[in-house]
């Protein structure tokens, strides 16, 4: 999987991804204090990016599912999702 921390705008800037297993905790430190979101591509193949379909090829696009919260980091602040 891929966690991806995003700005809170409608360009999703990535501002920094971690790539993780499931059993596995995520931690982003030394965020500067605005909202995020989060993302999480589910990197099927394990290269690092998320890839599109092809009808083609007969694939499926790789999954992808967003935090349904954003989140509001503040200083000396500490969260778990």
């Amino acid at each position: 999987m891929l966690i991806q921390l995003l700005k809170n705008n409608d360009e999703e800037n990535v501002i920094v991804q971690q790539k993780t297993d499931m059993s596995r905790t995520v931690t982003f430190s030394y965020l500067a204090p605005e909202k995020y979101k989060v993302k999480v591509i589910y990197d099927e193949n394990g290269n690092g990016k998320w890839d599109n379909g092809s009808y083609q090829d007969r694939y499926q696009a790789e999954k992808v599912a967003y935090i349904p919260e954003v989140v509001k980091v503040r200083s000396n602040f500490e969260s778990e999702y």
